[in-house]
C-alpha cells in the first residue's frame, strides 16, 4: 500500500514542523505562516534568551583568559591542602582557616561543592559564577516587569546592568560567590 501524499508546495514545505500538543503527543504538523494561528515564544523567554547572550559575551570575550585572583588562592589553597578531602573534610578545614565564614553556612556549602566539582579549574568556577549571576539576573527582570510592566525598558535596564563594568567582579570573583548567591533569596 502507498499512502497518499499531497503536492509538493514551496509555500508550504518551508514552514518548519512542530509538535502539536492538542491532538497529542507525537503529533506533528506544519507552523501556520498566519501570525494569529502561529504559536510563538513567550517574549519573556526571548527576553531572558538575549539576556543569557549579552552576559555570557560581555563575560566570556575577557573571562576565558583569566584564572584566580584576589584570595581566591587562600581558600583554594586551604582546600588543595586539606588533609581530609571529602565534603565534610573540606568544610571543617575552611572553617578552621576562616572562622568567621560560620556566619555563612551557605557560602561554605558553595565553596565545597564548587571545589569538588572544579578542583583548581578557573574556567569551571567562572561558568558557575555567572550561572548564578544570571539567575540573579533573571529574578531582577521579572521583579522589574512586575513594577514597572514596560518590557522594552526593563530589558534595557536590566541588559546594562547585567554589563557594567564596575560590577565585574561578582561575575569572576570565587569569593564573591555567597554574596552572589545570597541575592536569589531576598
Amino acid at each position: 500500500m502507498r499512502a497518499f501524499s499531497a503536492p509538493p508546495d514551496p509555500a508550504r514545505d518551508s514552514l518548519p514542523v512542530v509538535l502539536d500538543r492538542e491532538h497529542g503527543p507525537g503529533i506533528l504538523r506544519r507552523m501556520s505562516a498566519d501570525p494569529q494561528v502561529t504559536r510563538s515564544i513567550p517574549t519573556w523567554l526571548r527576553d531572558l534568551s538575549l539576556l543569557a547572550l549579552v552576559t555570557t559575551l560581555g563575560t566570556f570575550l575577557f573571562a576565558h583568559r583569566l584564572g584566580f585572583y584576589s584570595d581566591d588562592y587562600a581558600f583554594l589553597s586551604v582546600f588543595r591542602f586539606s588533609t581530609d578531602q571529602s565534603l565534610i573534610g573540606l568544610a571543617r578545614s575552611f572553617v578552621d582557616a576562616n572562622v568567621e565564614t560560620l556566619a555563612r553556612p551557605g557560602g561554605i556549602l558553595g565553596f565545597v561543592i564548587l571545589y569538588e566539582l572544579f578542583g583548581t579549574n578557573p574556567l569551571g568556577y567562572h561558568v558557575a559564577i555567572l550561572f548564578v549571576y544570571f539567575l540573579g539576573l533573571c529574578a531582577f527582570y521579572f521583579a522589574l516587569r512586575g513594577f514597572l510592566g514596560d518590557r522594552t525598558v526593563v530589558l534595557a535596564v536590566v541588559a546594562v546592568y547585567s554589563i557594567l563594568p564596575h560590577y565585574s567582579t561578582d561575575r569572576l570573583w570565587y569569593a564573591s560567590f555567597p554574596a552572589l548567591s545570597s541575592t536569589l533569596g531576598s
